[in-house]
Order: structure tokens, then C-alpha cells, then sequence
């Protein structure tokens, strides 16, 4: 299944070999792939000619100079036969260090079903929960102090031995820790830089930047430095590979800096012996006060400095977490203001599409603002829009000019007119329909998932972001039936068919195998069920196949987990849905498509029942 995800276009390694030329050997000859890497993983190897790999430079964006070292990211080009590989062992890495404990649920990134807004997200969350607060005579509010570090280094920090034994302390499988070994060991890479490179030199130190397992592997290896002693419920850390995010919460901000202090010291010792330590520069400091507290308009310098390894760290008005500004009162207006910038500068840089006379049509602008531009000026919409005025005022200027650029109409065209006219929807429409399918995710992630289960009731402030609201918007989509279910006469002109076996005499393996043989050459069979254990989880699952000399050849198989708050027919319809999808993106020669299924009522939905617009044919 994991060829089915390659992308196009991806650059190749050393043997010049593509995803696009994977796919291909893959159809030819199905059974070679999954039996090389089996047996790669059996023995725990990483065959040589793989290891080595192309290193390109490339400038980070938005530096004041480029003399510094620092401004420049190298990235890995590797052969795509072993990133293939990695991409598996990655997934099932993921799995078993959550299993094992050599990960936790707070370390976003790299593991299913996480994501950077979720890290935002768990991070907002508690903040809006304790500024929300109001004084009474027998509570006080808390006072939040949100400090965010960088690990200094990353991948290119990771001791091959340590992380072997890190591994093995934690008890992960034997075959995917001598499968690391291997991958850690007589690594070689080629530098390339303006167009000139140099012979492979072997490096002992290190996961390659760029490598599908490298995210994963840092994980586990930070996670030895990250783990804390104690918990508590005033003190949340997120963090998101190598981007560390710490909330503290207490009765005022002295203390909460002392307490700062303490777990980055205990995170700090640990990572001594892995060679990990954070970044001063790249440290912020941010405290956030209740909403009717009366230090808000408190001068920030008059606060206690919060001071880690003889660094003082001063408090700022706004911070910067994974791409979005959090301000000290949740307003988001400063982001709001550098998210319009950045829908400024993408359109800035698209605009000469639409100048000239020969431009690209209305559909291709559009499809380009769907694609380049809202995607850079929305991002992580959910964890911070909220619909207030002046974050709306703020974007509306930068999404109007989008609007007219794809339509090419004056300056002194009506709003509404605009809009219509270059089918987009209402900006606040447009990201409470963003924030809205991401609500609904949230009401299938797993038990174990950081972000918890939907809070029972929330004292948080309605304006403020955060899971609160995100629940709030999807909580009357999950209450009732989901789908209408009760129909169950058959569409006009459809024949039924007759049963293959009135007389009950002849297997059902024995009639599925004499329908096979009857299939032409060429024919996609594609098999999906959907189940439910005791404790409530549902899953879902599929298979694809080719028929070709009255034999079935493996396409690709999948399964997804929907959580506890799904029913079997979503399964059915799920499996469905996802297998179809996987084989758009088969090379495999078109023409005729079976989907067995076993759920009559997921049929009906297909075939009959039109008031279902999600799933019916």
C-alpha cells in the first residue's frame, strides 16, 4: 500500500532511479518488491547501495544574510528504493514506540493521526481555559507563562549507539532495532553545491534529512530527553519533532517562571548525555493574563526575567509556534495582519500570470488560489480563527485582491459581485468550513490521542479559540443518525438478480472462486469490510486486485481507524470510499471495477438513495 502514497515528481538519488519507474516495475512484477523488503526486515538490513545519498543546499528562506551556515538547509536526495522501505519501516516505527513507551502522545509529527494544528491546538487550549477565568472571592485566576525552545541540531545530533540502545532499553522489536542499526551504519552522502559536488564521504553521526524514517527516529531519540519525572495538570509540553512548546500555569508569574526553569533544566540534563540542548536565540517567552485581570496593560519589563543557563530570557508581546503568532491574549490579531502579508506576497509572485495578454484563464487562477495562495495565508486556520471582526477586516483586503486577480474585474466592482464571480466562497465561510472538517476529525481520533476525549462542558470564553469551539461547531452534526437508513426498496428498472445458488448445495468459496475464472482479463476486484470490536472501535479495511489469467495479483490493500464514535455502515461506506481513491492512483491498465461488499444497507446508499451527496453514485 505504501507505493500507492509515492509522490510524483520527487527527486531521484544516485541511481537515477523514480517513483514513477516503482510503480511500473511494481506492476510487472508485484511479488518482488514486498519479498525484497521482507526479507530486508527478516535479516535487519539496509542494503548498501542504498545508503547513499545526494546532499543538495539549499538557502532558507527570509534570511538577513547568507554568510552564516545556518542559513542554508541540507537535504538528502536518497534512492528511492530505500525511502520506499523507510516509509514502512516509519509507519510501523511510529506504531510500536507509542506501544512501547519510547514515544509519547504529546510529540506531534512523524506519528498517524497527528498533525502541527493539533500541537497548536493543545497548546492554545489551556490558555483560553485559564484567561477565561474570572475572580471571585474564593478563586483566583492563574496566570499562563508559554515558553518555546528549539533543539539545537536535530537529526544532525543523533549517536547512532545511544539511539541502538535507547531502543533496546525500551524494549521495541528486535527486528526493527537491528533494521535501524543497519541504517545508522556506513552511511555515505555527497555534498552539492551550486552546482558542483564532490566524491561520497562515509559520516558516523546523524539521520539524514529528507528521509521518511528520520522524523520518527528523531522521535524516539528526544523523547529520552523530553519525558518528564513528574506531571500535573498546570503544566502541558508539545512538542512537534524538534519544536518544543511548554504552558505552566500558577497563581502568578513568578512562580510559573520558577517552574519554567525546572523542567528546562530537567529536559536539559537529560538530553546530556544524548548530545541534545536547546537553542538560546530561538527561545521565547510569553505570559498570558485573564481577561479582566489588571496587570494587562503591566509593562512587561517589570516582570521577574526568567534566566536558563545564564541566559535571560525576556518576555515578548507575541510569540512564534509552528508558523502562527500567538499573542498574550488570544486576539491573533498580529497573525491575522502576517497572514495577510503572506497571501500578499504569494499573490505578488503569481500576479504576471493574469498581466500579460496571453494569461492563463479564469479556471487555472482559480485553481491556483485553491492550491498556493489561501492554503499559505490560512494556515492552522482552526486553532485561531474565530470569527471576530477585526481578524475578519484584517484578511478581507488580501482576499478580495485574490478575488479580483482570478477574475480580472476593476477596482470599483461590488464585493458581493466579486466574490460570486471568481467562485469563491465567503471568506468567513470558506474558514468556518475549514474549521469545521477539521472539528469533525476530531470526534474520530484514537482513545490515546494528546488531545484528549470532547470536554464534557467548557468554561472557556466563546470568542477565544481552541478545542472548545471546534466541539461546538460539530457537536449537532454527531447527534442522531448519521445516514437515512431506512430505505430499503430498490430503484426503478433495476433488476434483482436471482440467487447463484438456490439450493444452498455449493460453498460460497467454491461459487466465488467459478465467478473469478469468468472475469475478462484486465478486471479490478476489490474486496472491503468494515468491523466493530467490544470495546466500541470500529475499523475498516480494503484490498485491490487484477485479474488476468483467471488470477487474482495483489494491487494494494489499507485500513483505517474511525474511532469509537463511528458505526459499522460508516466503516462499509469508509472502506469504500478509500479504496476507490487508492486505485486512481494504480498504473494499472483501466477497465471494468467490482467492489465486493457485504453491507446491503452501504449498497442501497450507493446505488439508490440520491439525498446523500457524499457517497452516492
Amino acid at each position: 500500500m505504501a507505493i500507492v502514497h509515492l509522490k510524483y515528481g520527487t527527486s531521484v538519488g544516485p541511481d537515477d532511479i523514480s517513483y514513477t519507474t516503482l510503480r511500473h516495475f511494481n506492476t510487472a512484477a508485484p511479488h518482488l518488491l514486498p519479498h525484497l523488503f521482507t526479507a530486508c526486515l527478516t535479516w535487519g538490513t539496509h542494503p548498501p547501495e542504498w545508503k547513499t545519498a545526494n546532499c543538495m543546499v539549499i538557502p532558507k528562506p527570509n534570511k538577513k544574510t547568507y554568510s552564516d551556515p545556518k542559513s542554508y538547509r541540507p537535504i538528502s536526495l536518497q534512492s528511492c528504493f530505500g525511502k520506499l522501505l523507510e516509509s514502512i519501516v516509519a509507519k510501523r516505527l511510529s506504531q510500536a514506540a507509542l506501544a512501547c513507551g519510547a514515544t509519547h502522545p504529546s510529540q506531534m509529527g512523524a506519528q498517524a493521526e497527528n498533525s502541527a494544528i493539533d500541537a497548536l491546538l493543545r497548546t492554545i487550549t489551556p490558555i483560553a481555559r485559564a484567561i477565561s477565568q474570572k475572580k471571585t472571592a474564593n478563586k483566583t485566576p492563574l496566570r499562563s507563562a508559554v515558553l518555546t525552545h528549539d533543539i539545537e541540531g536535530a537529526f544532525n545530533q543523533v549517536h547512532p549507539a545511544t539511539l541502538r540502545e535507547i531502543m533496546q532499553q525500551r524494549r521495541m522489536p528486535q527486528y526493527l532495532t537491528e533494521w535501524v542499526t543497519s541504517f545508522n551504519t556506513d552511511q555515505k552522502i555527497t555534498f552539492g553545491f551550486d552546482q558542483q559536488s564532490e566524491q561520497p564521504q562515509p559520516y558516523r553521526c546523524g539521520l539524514p534529512q529528507g528521509s521518511p524514517v528520520s522524523p520518527a527516529l528523531f522521535l524516539i531519540y528526544s523523547n529520552a530527553m523530553l519525558e518528564r519525572s513528574h506531571q500535573s495538570h498546570d503544566a502541558i509540553d508539545t512538542s512537534y519533532v524538534d519544536d518544543v512548546c511548554m504552558v505552566q500555569m500558577s497563581m502568578t508569574i513568578t512562580r510559573a517562571n520558577i517552574l519554567l526553569e525546572e523542567r528546562t533544566e530537567e529536559h536539559l540534563s537529560r538530553g546530556v548525555h544524548l548530545g541534545l540542548t536547546f537553542a538560546p536565540p530561538k527561545t521565547e517567552l510569553l505570559y498570558c493574563l485573564p481577561l479582566t485581570s489588571k496587570d494587562k496593560n503591566r509593562s512587561l519589563s517589570t516582570y521577574p526575567p526568567l534566566r536558563i543557563n545564564n541566559n535571560t530570557i525576556v518576555a515578548s508581546q507575541q510569540i512564534k509556534c509552528l508558523g502562527v503568532h500567538i499573542d498574550e491574549s488570544l486576539s491573533f490579531l498580529h497573525h491575522a495582519t502576517m497572514a495577510a502579508a503572506k497571501g500578499n506576497r504569494a499573490l505578488s509572485s503569481l500576479n504576471f500570470l493574469r498581466q500579460r495578454s496571453r494569461s492563463i484563464p479564469a479556471h487555472i487562477a482559480h485553481h491556483l488560489t485553491m492550491t498556493a495562495i489561501l492554503p499559505t495565508m490560512f494556515w492552522a486556520s482552526p486553532a485561531w480563527w474565530t470569527g471576530t471582526s477585526m481578524i475578519t477586516a484584517t484578511l478581507r483586503t488580501t482576499y478580495n485582491s485574490v478575488a479580483r486577480w482570478i477574475t480580472g474585474l476593476p477596482l470599483n466592482t461590488r464585493t458581493t459581485n466579486l466574490i460570486t464571480l471568481s467562485q469563491l466562497l465567503p471568506m468567513e465561510a470558506y474558514l468556518d468550513y475549514l474549521s469545521l472538517r477539521y472539528a469533525i476529525r476530531l470526534h474520530f481520533l484514537p482513545q490515546h490521542h494528546a488531545l484528549g476525549p470532547p470536554p464534557a462542558l467548557s468554561e472557556t470564553h466563546p470568542n477565544l479559540p481552541g478545542l472548545h469551539r471546534l466541539y461546538a461547531l460539530s457537536k449537532h452534526l454527531v447527534q442522531g443518525k448519521l445516514e437515512n437508513r431506512t430505505t430499503t426498496s430498490t430503484a426503478d428498472g433495476t433488476n434483482v438478480l436471482p440467487s447463484p445458488n438456490p439450493d444452498k448445495t455449493t460453498t460460497p468459496q467454491q461459487l466465488h472462486e467459478e465467478w473469478l475464472h469468468t472475469l475478462p482479463n484486465h478486471t479490478i476486484v476489490i474486496y472491503t469490510d468494515g468491523s466493530k470490536l467490544e470495546n466500541g472501535s470500529v475499523g475498516c479495511g480494503w484490498a485491490t486486485f487484477h485479474c488476468g489469467d483467471q488470477q487474482l495479483y495483489r494491487l494494494g490493500e489499507g485500513s483505517c481507524h474511525l474511532g469509537n464514535w463511528a458505526e459499522m455502515y460508516d466503516a462499509e461506506l469508509h472502506a469504500i470510499q478509500e479504496a476507490v481513491t487508492s486505485l486512481l492512483t494504480t498504473t494499472a491498465p483501466r477497465a471494468t471495477a467490482i467492489i465486493c461488499v457485504d453491507n446491503r444497507a452501504a449498497l442501497e446508499t450507493l446505488q439508490f438513495n440520491k439525498h446523500n451527496h457524499e457517497y452516492a453514485c
